[in-house]
């Protein structure tokens, strides 16, 4: 197994509309598409495009939506076999609202109703053969388990630290890779610059860390060395799951072995082609095509 992940796993019902609506007003969508979402999943299905094997643990809800979800791993071939479905809970759901003109979302989503994943069902053996350990910051206690048979095997863990929640300082203390967005650095510092909010994460973490920043690109360190990665420009249709793909793409990279830089920039490659298609899954492409776009793009990565 190359990539075992624990997280958040949603059904994602997405609407194209021509701008955002006003209070009280009605406004007919361009596009629907229902797809499966949440960080941790998004990223696994990445990985599972590019050809890596994968396993996701996290909850559903024994209804409808957990079957689609269920059905959508499946067919991404992503194992199931330690995701858990709740008794008369509903699955997490999110209605993403994305404007035709900027390609910017708006995301309503709650996951209120699931119990935590049962950290009793983390054994050992889980992690036979596993390359790395993909985390987001939900299920913490799951996590901070994980984590630990991770040590004792000496598997990179990569964390996606999408927002502030209750565990990330503990996550970014023990993680291998700290991936987060620049909501998740500016709120956790209190920096606005991305140089200061990045070295004091680098602080704390002190093994590798890097600060996505959409259009504007993504900024890292490790080894003391850092490393700017401007964003590819690319027709945007949907921002949607934009950082799950980058982080799949970045852990793809890490299996590879290799160096920070060229990560990156693999990584914001396979984000900016997820960008051209609606949802957050629809456009990720598989490493032929990657490989081509970069190709194509060699003026920006020199």
């Amino acid at each position: 197994m190359d990539v075992l992940g624990i997280g958040y796993s949603a059904i994602d019902y997405i609407f194209l509309v021509p701008r955002y609506p006003a209070i009280n007003e009605k406004l007919e969508y361009i596009e629907f598409e229902i797809q499966g979402g949440g960080p941790v999943a998004t990223a696994l299905v990445t990985l599972s495009r590019l050809g890596k094997s994968t396993s996701y643990i996290g909850c559903i809800g024994d209804d409808w939506n957990g079957d689609f979800i269920k059905r959508e791993f499946i067919r991404e071939n992503v194992k199931i076999q330690n995701l858990v479905a709740q008794k008369n809970k509903r699955s997490p759901l999110s209605i993403i609202i994305v404007d035709k003109n900027s390609g910017k979302r708006t995301i309503l989503w709650s996951r209120k109703e699931l119990d935590p994943y049962d950290e009793k069902l983390i054994k050992e053996n889980l992690f036979d053969g596993v390359k790395v350990l993909h985390l987001d910051g939900f299920e913490i206690e799951t996590a901070l388990k994980a984590i630990f048979f991770a040590r004792k095997r000496n598997i990179p863990v990569v964390v996606d630290a999408g927002g502030v929640k209750k565990g990330m300082d503990m996550l970014l203390e023990n993680s291998d890779y700290f991936v987060a967005s620049s909501v998740f650095a500016r709120d956790f510092t209190g920096e606005k610059d991305k140089t200061r909010a990045l070295m004091k994460l680098y602080k704390i973490n002190k093994r590798c860390v890097v600060i996505t920043y959409g259009e504007k690109g993504s900024i890292g360190i490790k080894n003391n060395k850092m490393v700017e990665v401007p964003a590819f420009k690319v027709d945007v249709k949907d921002t949607t799951g934009a950082g799950d793909v980058y982080h799949g793409g970045f852990i793809y990279g890490v299996l590879q072995n290799w160096g920070l830089k060229k990560t990156m920039i693999f990584a914001s490659a396979i984000s900016a082609l997820k960008c051209m298609q609606l949802g957050g899954r629809k456009g990720i492409p598989d490493i032929t095509r990657v490989n081509s776009f970069l190709k194509e793009h060699r003026n920006h990565i020199r």
